[in-house]
């Protein structure tokens, strides 16, 4: 079954904590909004190492180089039996944020049966969510991710990253 990797970048914004979500691009989500946003991840490849995979698809749908440190959350699973790998950490500043995002691109036949091939961004707009917006707007596979940091283990890690954004000075790598 399909393993993807991915990072969850939290950031407090006005004392409460939000999650930096993607859309997605194409033309199939254009006028969906709930439950189609997802964390930057993407596919691992055998041999591959995790935490690179997160790091890497998280460049290439944001543009945000993330150094870390990195600390594992429990992975989720989709209903289709896909795994997702996940690690939490400091987001960047909110402006910092570009959009569109300078994300990769894929290209599908569209109109479907038209014959013509069209090129599209992976992800056509990030920004932070606080967890209430943010549940409502992620992949239902992935609103787990939100429900764990909501708890007291959660807690625990967002604790831990409020510390590295209260110390955090010009980190070179957002």
């Amino acid at each position: 079954m399909a393993v993807s990797a991915g990072l969850v970048l939290v950031r407090k914004i006005s004392n409460r904590w939000h999650i930096l979500i993607g859309h997605p691009g194409g033309p199939f989500y254009r006028r969906r909004n709930e439950h189609v946003w997802s964390i930057p991840k993407g596919l691992v490849e055998p041999d591959e190492d995790y935490i690179h995979v997160a790091r890497r698809e998280t460049f290439e749908e944001t543009g945000l180089e993330i150094c870390g440190p990195f600390i594992p959350l429990p992975e989720v699973k989709y209903k289709s039996g896909k795994r997702v790998v996940v690690w939490a950490t400091l987001g960047p500043p909110p402006d910092r944020i570009i959009n569109p995002p300078p994300s990769s691109t894929f290209v599908i036949e569209y109109p479907p049966h038209s014959g013509k091939m069209q090129e599209f961004p992976e992800i056509d707009y990030i920004k932070y969510a606080d967890f209430s917006s943010a549940k409502k707007l992620l992949v239902k596979g992935q609103v787990a991710i939100v429900e764990f940091l909501e708890s007291s283990d959660g807690e625990n890690i967002l604790d831990i990253i409020a510390l590295w954004q209260d110390i955090e000075n010009e980190n070179k790598c957002f």
